[in-house]
């Protein structure tokens, strides 16, 4: 549950420079996206896919995090938001991170409790990532490397828990 709610924080703040629309649909629009690859992910992983270590599941969530950042980064477009409508990398990068994240989540009490409490915990952390961001570029607004803070935060986060 922690890797959901850092993705979530993290594409939650980066969500707060969008300029293309409400951000209200962005957010809803993350959290479907979401709800779809992560249970497609929480399924296949829990289900045809047991087999597979939980080693190698975290090894091909680090390497789709780095992917997300560097196209992210490549992605840089302040004026308009990170996330364009005809930018398939960052969607790409998206959708297989958000699968990867969906698969780490293990089955607690019952499956479709743990999945609903992921998609809580995820719009949870849209909201907050959001919130923390507003509160920072509120602080200071001219640091140029502000939009950036939530990756080192992924980057810190996903090498913690890679080790």
């Amino acid at each position: 549950m922690l890797a959901v709610f850092v993705i979530a924080s993290v594409i939650g703040a980066l969500l707060f420079y969008q300029r293309h629309g409400e951000v209200e649909r962005w957010l809803l629009l993350m959290l479907v996206i979401f709800a779809g690859m992560g249970y497609l992910g929480f399924s296949l992983r829990n289900g045809y896919l047991s087999f597979v270590s939980d080693g190698w599941i975290q090894a091909f969530w680090f390497v789709g995090t780095l992917a997300f950042i560097v196209s992210v980064i490549m992605a840089d477009r302040l004026r308009h938001g990170f996330f364009g409508r005809s930018d398939y990398r960052i969607w790409a990068s998206v959708i297989v991170l958000l699968f990867f994240t969906g698969a780490l989540v293990n089955v607690w009490m019952s499956v479709v409790f743990t999945y609903l409490f992921s998609v809580i915990v995820f719009a949870a952390g849209l909201f907050i990532g959001f919130l923390a961001q507003s509160y920072l570029y509120s602080y200071w607004p001219r640091f140029e490397w502000l939009p950036y803070a939530p990756l080192f935060v992924l980057i810190f986060v996903s090498t913690g828990k890679l080790l």
